[in-house]
């Protein structure tokens, strides 16, 4: 009797070309969907936090009998509250971008840019955005906007650490001082504007796309 072959195709390799394409469409679908429905919930949340505040910290919220306001429902509630309340607030949008940018990579074959790049990119201006809203909320007297403040708690924590540590003035400083880092560094535009004002600055080696 003959030996079967021990040189059988991996599973990858029986996979025709179209169901790669198949494959790669349905990932980039899902990413939509999934950017589709953070929009919603983010958006749903900045009108309905007030009815849905007392379930942030309600361990029956999920419960069959719960009511949440939020038209994504309660995983939308969970999500935004995540995003909004608990990290960057209204900074949250900026993540959108790079959803957005999986979504035309895999289904379309855009989006040329590096995703990697792109998400870090979205991630620091959350963080850089969440920031600065946490320090205009404060000056606005609009802490307590939307549970945890325009930057949501991650910001106000910056900012409540910088005015503990060196006063609030100083603490209006290093927000601007980040914000200009950031603009610095993900936008080569900006950089050559400031070098243009005749500001001078350290040429660095790496860059965010613009």
């Amino acid at each position: 009797m003959k030996k079967k072959s021990k040189d059988t195709a991996s599973p990858a390799r029986r996979l025709t070309d179209e169901q790669i394409v198949k494959i790669r469409k349905g990932i980039g679908a899902a990413f939509a969907v999934f950017g589709l429905f953070t929009l919603i919930a983010l958006i749903s949340y900045l009108f309905t936090w007030k009815q849905d505040q007392s379930l942030i910290l309600d361990p029956a919220m999920m419960d069959e009998g719960t009511h949440v306001s939020n038209i994504a429902g309660k995983v939308g509630f969970k999500w935004s509250v995540f995003l909004i309340y608990r990290m960057f607030g209204l900074g949250s949008f900026a993540l959108l971008p790079w959803m957005i940018a999986v979504a035309v990579r895999f289904i379309a074959g855009g989006w040329h840019r590096s995703l990697g790049k792109t998400a870090l990119q979205c991630l620091s201006g959350a963080f850089v955005a969440s920031v600065v809203l946490a320090m205009t909320g404060i000056l606005a007297n609009a802490k307590d906007a939307f549970g945890a403040g325009l930057g949501g708690q991650c910001g106000a924590f910056v900012v409540n650490s910088c005015s503990n540590l060196f006063g609030p003035v100083m603490a209006l400083v290093l927000t601007l001082l980040i914000l200009v880092g950031w603009l610095f560094l993900s936008s080569k535009r900006f950089a050559d504007w400031l070098n243009g004002r005749g500001i001078t600055y350290v040429v660095v080696s790496y860059r965010m796309p613009c």
